[in-house]
């Protein structure tokens, strides 16, 4: 039972990631399709790094500035999706930081 409450998970976390990236990306129409390569929660994310995670962000030249997160706390438990995908052909990693309820981006960083 708990590989599927953890596949659900996951696919949620899918969906808003893929959500987010197609908002904020330069280019969405040339993104491949984005894949989970590691799906897991952390509580040791402070948020002055989450702070530091969303200034450096916006150095990303792939993504379109000013990059906004949805309102709300931004500490304790989250989740951490590792994703993969391409933009015409140039594969890219980013780790992004979902809040407990998978419903909104945190913050994220390029790997």
């Amino acid at each position: 039972m708990l590989l599927f409450a953890s596949c659900g998970q996951q696919h949620q976390a899918k969906t808003v990631v893929q959500e987010f990236v197609d908002q904020h990306v330069a280019e969405p129409s040339a993104r491949s399709d984005i894949s989970i390569v590691k799906f897991d929660s952390t509580n040791v994310i402070n948020d002055s790094v989450i702070l530091a995670m969303r200034a450096n962000a916006d150095t990303i030249q792939r993504y379109k500035k000013p990059i906004k997160y949805a309102e709300g706390s931004i500490g304790g438990k989250l989740y951490v999706a590792r994703i993969a995908y391409t933009i015409y052909g140039v594969e890219f990693s980013d780790t992004y930081y979902l809040d407990d309820q998978l419903t909104r981006v945190i913050a994220f960083k390029s790997n």
